[in-house]
This record gives C-alpha cells, structure tokens and sequence, in this order.
C-alpha cells in the first residue's frame, strides 16, 4: 500500500514540477515579448507620431498664412 502512494506522489510530483517550469518559460517569454514591443515603441512607433505631429503642424501653419510647404 506504501509503495503504491510513493508512485502516484511521485508521478504527481514530476506532473507540478513540469507545470511550474511551463509557467516559468510562458513567463520568461511573455515579458520578453513585453520588453521588445517597449523597445520597438519608444524606438520606432513614437518618433516616428512625433515628426508626424510636427509636419501636420508645419503643414497647418503654412496653409494659415497662406504659404506652401517645399519640402
């Protein structure tokens, strides 16, 4: 009867352990994944709204006085 216990824990030992280091990975992965999009925004996304905003805003204050925009 004891020998039977020891097998079922050991096999629900081995079943968590493979759990908690698949929750590991997913989490490792996941703030990776987090950390490249955080880089990818500040690096590319965001310059790129910023020098949009300031032509918009170039193009708009030119068109108010009148004026074309070259360039």
């Amino acid at each position: 009867m004891l020998k039977k216990h020891r097998q079922t824990s050991f096999l629900i030992d081995k079943l968590h352990k493979g759990f908690v280091v698949t929750c590991i990975a997913a989490t490792i992965y996941g703030l990776g994944v987090a950390g490249f999009r955080a880089y990818s925004y500040f690096t590319v996304t965001k310059p790129a709204r910023e020098a949009e905003e300031l032509r918009r805003l170039k193009l708009e204050e030119a068109m108010k006085d009148g004026k074309t925009l070259s360039g």
